[in-house]
């Protein structure tokens, strides 16, 4: 074979090797991929049955549903209790967790306590919106009362 060829595979076979070398170093001493506990900075958003986006609130098949509008990073701990634990048949509750990106647009300075359709949604910090018929027939913004409602 002739040496040309020869270094130009030798060159090409160190730089492979030294490439799959920064990659694993790099994966267990800066990322922890490998061998070691990855520590995130982001936070994790807690799972919630019934969960929809902002964007469907109006949407839902029931004739008759509450929505609630929260941040789980921000909630008591008797609210996500309230969450929790409601299990109501006659009146589903669904859940719009504000610590989703996807969510954000709703977020305010105020409330808009008539909203007529997604579009419309302004939400300052916990709300529960009661639907029917697609018309809003109950906007509440207090903790305390939006914890009974749900008992």
């Amino acid at each position: 074979m002739n040496k040309q060829v020869k270094d130009a595979i030798v060159i090409s076979v160190v730089v492979i090797l030294i490439i799959v070398m920064v990659y694993f170093m790099s994966s267990i001493f800066i990322t922890k991929e490998i061998g070691g506990s990855k520590e995130t900075t982001t936070t994790t958003l807690k799972t919630y049955n019934n969960t929809i986006m902002a964007g469907k609130t109006f949407d839902q098949k029931e004739d008759k549903y509450m929505v609630i509008f929260f941040s789980s990073d921000d909630a008591e701990e008797d609210l996500e209790k309230a969450i929790d634990a409601y299990n109501k048949d006659e009146v589903k509750l669904y859940k719009v967790n504000l610590d989703e990106a996807i969510n954000n647009y709703v977020k305010s300075k105020t409330d808009n306590k008539t909203p007529t359709d997604s579009s419309d949604l302004k939400v300052k910090d916990v709300a529960l919106i009661t639907i029917e018929n697609k018309t809003v027939i109950e906007y509440e913004t207090n903790t305390d009362k939006i914890i009974e409602k749900l008992k």
